[in-house]
């Protein structure tokens, strides 16, 4: 499986789906554990759920999986691929070994991706959120199969129309690896997402704080916004990737986010498109654990925390799992100051950040 985004919480679904079923099933990859490491635990009827990423296409020759799984292409990582033509090119490679007898999985709603089954001679399953198509779809609110009727959408716990999409892919990839019915709906309804993806971590004095460190890229914070109740104070900053983001705080503008603190090394640049774009409740202060210690300061009973970076984490942290048990961290520091009134008043404001 590969994509931009939504990787990870699709492998992990899949892995719920098939071990339902019954099956000896692993996540592995870029989800954690290199799929040499799993062989052996596998043994010869298990299944790997791989997560791939562009890094591992570009030298990927031999891989041909039965099942590839494509969920969507957007901008990103282009500080190593240099131009999106690039990038795009290594996500078919998934493709390229796979032959008559094995299927691919594409995203209908993804123009990309849908041109994706010209380059490959595997056997095209669709999944589309909008359509009717052959494979998995949406109707009438319902996660459908070739006209068969699973379950409700709602049922899903995870929120957002991305998560709908990711939850679709599974089912095709399930189904297609002969899964029943009952074994995708128990595992689907009972999945509560990853770590670090809009992963709600605690409660400050009614502030609620989400932890999206994995939002590494424009688009996987445009999906966060778009998916968090209520209104949100945004953490934003990072290592830069090469992309605009300026299409973030177009999204931005239409969603609950009421003020962006912005951090790390590319904070200027993410500032820059901020004013660009006419969103002028921004703070801007460089080290992180300043940057969630003012967006607490900032936000007001009900609101939330969003920490969605929108940029690698490679300037300050090793990964962006190091960069979400920091936020996790400063969280539970902020508890103990409260619980000793150490910390500053909520009424307090905070003018300036050197």
């Amino acid at each position: 499986m590969t994509g931009t985004n939504g990787k990870t919480t699709t492998v992990t679904m899949l892995e719920g789906i098939f071990r339902a079923a019954g099956k000896k099933a692993i996540a592995c990859g870029n989800v954690g554990r290199p799929l040499t490491s799993c062989l052996q635990e596998l043994g010869e009827d298990g299944l790997a759920v791989l997560e791939i990423s562009s890094f591992q296409l570009e030298t990927l020759y031999s891989l041909r999986p039965h099942v590839a799984v494509v969920l969507n292409v957007t901008e990103d990582h282009l500080n190593r691929h240099y131009n999106m033509e690039n990038y795009i090119y290594l996500k078919s490679r998934l493709l390229k070994n796979s032959a008559e007898s094995e299927y691919a999985v594409l995203n209908h709603d993804d123009p990309i991706v849908r041109g994706f089954a010209e380059k490959t001679k595997a056997k095209i399953v669709w999944f589309s959120l909008r359509e009717r198509v052959e494979g998995a779809y949406l109707q009438d609110d319902c996660f459908c199969w070739y006209g068969e009727r699973l379950f409700p959408a709602g049922d899903l716990p995870l929120e957002g129309e991305h998560n709908r999409a990711n939850a679709l892919a599974a089912i095709a990839a399930a189904k297609l690896m002969g899964t029943d019915t009952t074994s995708i709906r128990t595992a689907l309804k009972n999945f509560r997402g990853v770590k670090h993806r809009l992963e709600k971590v605690g409660e400050l004095n009614g502030i609620t704080f989400i932890d999206d460190s994995k939002a590494t890229n424009v688009d996987s914070a445009i999906k966060a916004v778009g998916s968090v109740k209520g209104e949100s104070v945004i953490l934003l900053g990072g290592k830069d990737k090469g992309y605009s983001y300026e299409p973030l705080f177009d999204a931005i503008k239409d969603s609950g986010v009421v003020h962006a603190v912005i951090y790390g090394e590319n904070a200027f640049r993410i500032l820059n498109a901020a004013l660009k774009k006419g969103f002028s409740a921004v703070t801007l202060c460089r080290p992180f654990d300043l940057a969630v210690r003012v967006a607490y300061l900032t936000a007001g009973k009900g609101q939330n925390v969003l920490l969605s970076p929108a940029s690698a984490s490679f300037d300050a942290f090793t990964s962006y799992e190091e960069r979400g048990k920091r936020f996790c961290e400063m969280l539970e520091l902020l508890k103990s100051e409260a619980g000793n009134a150490l910390s500053v008043p909520k009424e307090a404001t905070v003018e300036e950040d050197e």
